[in-house]
C-alpha cells in the first residue's frame, strides 16, 4: 500500500493525474486504490494506492510505480521490490 498525502502547508488541492507501473510483477489493485485519476486531495488529506505482487518467475523482482499529479515535482517514482518463489 502506498499512501499519498497533501501536506497541511500546501494551501491548494492536489489533483491526481495518473498511475502507472514500469516493469511487471505488480498489479494496481482497483479494489483498494482510492487515488484515481482526477482525485482531489485538499490540504491534510490522503489517498491510497493498493498494490499486489504477482511474480511470473522466481527470484528478486522489481518494478516502479509512477504517480503524476499537480505538484511541482511530479511525476513521483516509487521503487517496488519482491521475491518470487
Amino acid at each position: 500500500m502506498v499512501v499519498i498525502t497533501n501536506p497541511l502547508r500546501d494551501k491548494s488541492s492536489l489533483i491526481i493525474g495518473s498511475l502507472g507501473l514500469i516493469g511487471g510483477n505488480y498489479i494496481i489493485d482497483s479494489g483498494t486504490t482510492t487515488c484515481t485519476g482526477g482525485a482531489s486531495l485538499s490540504p491534510g488529506k490522503h489517498c491510497r494506492i493498493g498494490l499486489r505482487f504477482a511474480p511470473g518467475v522466481a527470484g528478486h523482482l522489481s518494478a516502479t510505480l509512477t504517480v503524476s499529479d499537480t505538484s511541482t515535482n511530479s511525476p513521483h517514482l516509487v521503487a517496488l521490490h519482491g521475491m518470487g518463489m
